[in-house]
């Protein structure tokens, strides 16, 4: 299977991402104005696409361009998985000129943290120093 990674915002197919993501552990039940609204936020976003134009995996990233990046609202599309998907659009986020120069990136996953050591992610040595604020009863 070959698809290509894009970080054009204007390509995402927000009613897909809706669809996915309100779905996820991490965003369930989120409509579409605030998911879209994340994402235009973001300072780098990455669409994975069949050469169709289909849209198969997604993922977001905030950074202040210097110290920091925050992965994202990774997500592919079940049926692809296991293919590299994730993998390609996480790197090709990594790379783009305006993240390229950061120095420590973080994300959360519960369940996918093979995906993420093949890019040379760890688990944070001191959980203890990272806070949470949530302003959303769960």
């Amino acid at each position: 299977m070959q698809f290509a990674v894009d970080t054009a915002f204007s390509r995402l197919d927000f009613q897909t991402i809706h669809k996915w993501l309100s779905n996820t552990y991490w965003a369930r039940g989120m409509s579409q104005a605030r998911i879209q609204k994340g994402f235009k936020a973001s300072t780098v976003v990455a669409g994975a696409y069949l050469r169709s134009g289909r849209l198969i995996g997604v993922a977001r990233c905030v950074s202040d361009t210097t110290r920091f990046g925050y992965i994202a609202d990774v997500f592919v599309e079940p049926t692809m998985r296991g293919r590299g998907v994730a993998h390609k659009l996480v790197k090709r986020m990594m790379e783009e000129p305006k993240v390229r120069d950061v120095e420590h990136w973080y994300l959360l996953t519960k369940d996918a943290h093979r995906v993420y050591e093949k890019l040379g992610f760890k688990v944070f040595d001191k959980p203890e120093r990272f806070m949470r604020l949530s302003r959303k009863n769960s």
